[in-house]
């Protein structure tokens, strides 16, 4: 069986190695806490890592996703999950760079297809469970102020770390075409459990139980990240699902990157077609 984890070790693990240095934006993100729902806008290109995922039979802006090597993104299962069969890879462009909504232009914009689109073998589109997905670009990006991956975390950040959501997606009592982002805390384990049932190991939450901020649809597969003491930014969590946007009691549900990195089975001696 394919080992999901497997591949996306070995991708953190040649990215490692790689240039331009993972986490380290060349024009830095404002981190003035707050239209992802209660945010605000980016600054332009502040946030270099970010994909927009365009669906062409949906008439444009879909999901997101995060930049974590040349050629591949890391985004959520259920953007590309079909019930009939394997996701059509024409169907998609995978967008850097940019910062309208609809971009098609700009001193770092890139435009991609996929090569392939590869779901994690666990995911549960009942569950949400194992919701990540890779995407591997048909040609490498090109590196640019603009344009640098994240580096993955190999431990859950704790309870409390501020963590930033930025995305697309609806705002609901407002509209900006512009890339939005908001800080959110990582929230405890118990607090993610009780507030919704079937929450496993391989999910978080963030977000605040008075609720405000949030990520909402449309940022499905985008970034949560945060940022360590020595300023490299991590991503920590991918935008799965959630009950509502911004609800009091509830938080936004994503998947847990360093779950996918930690499991035993990454060490396992593997040969993959990439």
């Amino acid at each position: 069986m394919f080992q999901f984890a497997v591949l996306l070790s070995l991708i953190a693990y040649a990215a490692a190695l790689g240039d331009p240095a993972c986490g380290e934006p060349a024009i830095p993100p404002s981190t003035v806490s707050a239209t992802i729902v209660g945010g605000y806008e980016a600054n332009r290109n502040s946030w270099p890592w970010q994909v927009q995922v365009r669906k062409i039979s949906f008439g444009g802006q879909w999901c997101g996703g995060t930049l974590i090597d040349s050629q591949w993104v890391l985004s959520a299962a259920h953007c590309f999950h079909t019930a009939i069969g394997d996701p059509d890879l024409s169907d998609y462009e995978f967008v850097l760079g940019a910062h309208h909504v609809n971009d098609y232009y700009g001193s770092y914009y890139q435009k991609f297809s996929a090569s392939k689109i590869i779901l994690h073998e666990g995911y549960g589109s009942l569950s949400n469970s194992n919701d990540v997905a890779l995407i591997k670009l048909r040609e490498p990006v090109d590196w640019c102020k603009g344009v640098s991956p994240a580096c993955l975390a190999q431990t859950r950040p704790s309870a409390g770390t501020v963590a930033w959501v930025t995305g697309w997606g609806d705002q609901e009592a407002s509209y900006d075409p512009y890339l939005q982002q908001v800080d959110v805390p990582i929230v405890s384990e118990r607090n993610c459990k009780n507030a919704y049932w079937g929450i496993d190991d391989t999910m978080m939450c963030a977000g605040y139980s008075k609720g405000g901020y949030d990520s909402c649809q449309g940022d499905s597969g985008g970034p949560l990240v945060y940022q360590k003491s020595d300023g490299t930014w991590y991503l920590a969590g991918v935008v799965s699902w959630g009950d509502g946007c911004a609800d009091a009691g509830k938080y936004g549900v994503y998947a847990d990157v360093a779950y996918f990195l930690r499991l035993d089975h990454q060490h396992e001696k593997m040969e993959l077609d990439l």
